[in-house]
């Protein structure tokens, strides 16, 4: 997840402005060391004729 906390604030549309963690975003990726995995299915290698497929859910709630 990325807030952009260090991110100067910046003049959007119609003027309004956003500051530091005035939204985030879900990135989708291996653990840094993935590469390395003993698992082939947890390897971020996608080699000629293989499809790569990601898919992230997020719900949020309400009372």
């Amino acid at each position: 997840m990325y807030t952009g906390d260090y991110l100067q604030v910046r003049n959007g549309k119609n003027g309004h402005a956003y500051p530091p963690r005035s939204g985030f975003a879900l990135e989708p990726r291996y653990a840094p060391d993935s590469v390395h995995a003993k698992d082939e299915r947890n390897r971020p290698i996608v080699r000629k004729g293989q499809t790569y497929y990601q898919e992230i859910t997020f719900a949020l709630s309400a009372q």
